[in-house]
């Protein structure tokens, strides 16, 4: 069995449609999330081909805190319709990114959920590029991410901090799409300088 291809591990077959059943509805870089966590599942097979089930299960749930309704004890619904050793995967990566928003120290969690959460940034980070890309107003696009762009520090901490815990590949992958990120947040498109009379005036090329 290989993952996500046909035919799968039960509990992978188990853990897709949960996983499409909590993320119905929401949207992650402008698509839908289930499409979202499957990236995440797959891009953790591409990089860590002996990554158990469990591991690939607590990828594709692993923004299902963040969609569950209060009233749901997702522990007893991950070990009960999913299996032993998924919920605390799913928990400990919650637990790893509200530390990041409350601004606490970058950390490394055990080498599982390090794995999966480095295969989440390389998604995450390449889909904020594309879209960027596709923006009508690149300025803009940046100027509404300042809080991200204040946790660039963070996240290159992270980084150097999770390679041991990374296959080199997979390292490379996250630190590869998290200067790609910082290029083309700092690069993006500047307005033209106003003339003195008011206008906007487009250089000419250079000669040659």
């Amino acid at each position: 069995m290989s993952h996500l291809r046909r035919p799968r591990h039960p509990v992978v077959e188990r853990a897709l449609r949960l996983s499409r059943h909590y993320c119905a509805g929401n949207i992650i870089d402008d698509a839908p999330a289930f499409a979202h966590a499957c990236k995440v599942a797959v891009m953790l097979a591409r990089y860590v081909p002996d990554a158990t089930p469990e591991m690939i299960a607590a990828a594709l749930l692993h923004d299902a805190p963040e969609f569950v309704s209060p009233s749901v004890n997702l522990d007893n619904v991950l070990k009960h319709a999913i299996g032993d050793g998924v919920a605390p995967l799913v928990n400990a990566i919650h637990t790893e990114h509200a530390a990041m928003m409350s601004g606490a120290a970058p950390r490394v969690p055990g080498q599982p959920v390090t794995q999966i959460m480095a295969a989440d940034k390389v998604v995450a980070f390449s889909a904020l590029v594309r879209r960027a890309g596709r923006a009508p107003d690149e300025c803009e696009f940046w100027a509404k991410r300042t809080a991200l762009q204040s946790l660039f520090p963070w996240f290159e901490q992270w980084c150097e901090m999770a390679a041991p815990q990374l296959p080199e590949s997979l390292h490379t992958a996250v630190s590869l799409a998290l200067a790609r990120l910082e290029t083309a947040a700092v690069a993006r498109p500047q307005p033209a300088s106003p003339t003195p009379g008011g206008s906007n005036v487009t250089p000419l090329p250079a000669p040659g």
